[in-house]
């Protein structure tokens, strides 16, 4: 399979990527080639038989949701999962954005990426009007999707939702576990009784929060030795620490558990959707970021700034937007995500997929939560959760 070079075509404005950081402008990112273009809806010559390659979250690899494209493009599609986001960022630090034409990561990562060169910007023209037919969260300018430096345009939100933690409400009610938060867990008859999904990034903002801290800050000393404790208290006395969302539900279904952390509508929707609406997703009522405890992800996809990139880069972006692949990233994998355009999705789901992802009470649970931001302290508090795992055996 061929993998075409990027023509003048795709390049729609600007000096490209190359020059501006030969030290050729004052402000290299103003001059960055944008990627979008009315080309992007239609099959070219030079596209067919080229292969896209896509760095992101679990979900976008699964066949059914990228072999039309492939297929009406004779493209080979190649994926690589995330493991985490601060990974994900590292791979393209060294070297693979030589090798990826997208990547997907959560929200506060575009800005990261864009601002080391790694991802270059999108043509306003081309893909705002993708972001008017969005939730009232997500319209243009959506935050998160823009650089904080230069404003420009930085990828497409797709998937989201709260991700904070969840219950069994026939063991722990709603308006409790609203009311106390996270620190449920730090109560002595929850010994045993609570499971940890071990994803350090997000669950650590879950531990911050149980410190009173705001994991999005840099803390103080004192912050970091009271997370440091309750880390250890945490990961010492949970019935249940897996990687894999599934095995928390299981746990939470037979009994063994009555809540997890971080876990949220994504995580929880397959077990609702299989009858067991008592597991629920909720955030607390308030805490240290903001006001708010919740903590929400929302992904976002970027074009990799490759000096080799695919030209089905900017094809792929539209085609994830379109409402057949939308519904179908929404339904990926056996699991039910809520997507950024659920107006236009929400008649074709099922009232049993509403349920599982909560839709009823959505926008208040958002509303809930704080939005995936960077961890200044992700390397320390990493360290004390390998510690603490060591330390439990």
């Amino acid at each position: 399979m061929k993998k075409v070079k990027l023509g003048r075509r795709k390049l729609i404005k600007g000096l490209g990527a190359a020059g501006a950081f030969a030290g050729l402008s004052t402000t290299p990112f103003k001059s960055m080639a944008d990627i979008g273009g009315a080309e992007i809806t239609k099959v070219d010559g030079d596209e067919k038989g080229s292969e896209l390659n896509f760095l992101c979250w679990e979900g976008y690899d699964y066949p059914e949701n990228s072999d039309p494209f492939a297929k009406q493009y004779n493209a080979k599609m190649r994926f690589q999962l995330v493991n985490s986001d601060p990974d994900a960022v590292n791979k393209l630090r060294g070297g693979q954005d030589k090798v990826f034409d997208l990547v997907n990561l959560n929200n506060p990562w575009a800005n990261v990426m864009y601002n080391e060169g790694l991802i270059l910007p999108l043509d306003e023209e081309t893909f705002r009007p993708y972001y008017d037919r969005m939730i009232d969260r997500f319209k243009w300018p959506y935050k998160w999707a823009h650089s904080n430096m230069d404003g420009r345009l930085l990828g497409m939100v797709q998937r989201f939702g709260p991700m904070s933690f969840v219950i069994n409400t026939n063991k722990i009610s709603k308006a409790t576990a609203r009311s106390e938060g996270y620190k449920i867990a730090l109560d002595a008859a929850m010994k045993g009784r609570y499971g940890i999904l071990a994803w350090p990034n997000e669950t650590g903002y879950a531990l911050s929060c149980m410190a009173d801290a705001n994991p999005y800050v840099k803390k103080t000393p004192e912050q970091l030795e009271k997370i440091y404790e309750i880390t250890h208290y945490v990961l010492k006395n949970a019935k249940v620490i897996d990687e894999n969302p599934g095995a928390l539900n299981n746990a939470l279904v037979n009994g063994e558990i009555d809540m997890y952390m971080a876990g949220g509508t994504y995580t929880v929707s397959s077990l609702r959707a299989d009858g067991h609406p008592e597991c629920l997703s909720v955030s607390p009522n308030s805490g240290p970021i903001g006001g708010r405890g919740g903590i929400a992800y929302v992904e976002i996809t970027s074009v990799v700034n490759n000096p080799d990139l695919s030209p089905l880069a900017g094809d792929y972006l539209h085609y994830m937007q379109t409402p057949e692949a939308a519904l179908r990233i929404a339904r990926s994998g056996g699991t039910l995500n809520p997507v950024c355009t659920m107006p236009e999705l929400k008649d074709q789901l099922s009232k049993n997929e509403l349920m599982a992802i909560q839709y009823d009470e959505l926008d208040e649970h958002m509303a809930l939560c704080a939005e995936f931001e960077e961890n200044p302290d992700y390397e320390a508090m990493s360290a004390v959760w390998a510690e603490a795992l060591r330390e439990r055996g």
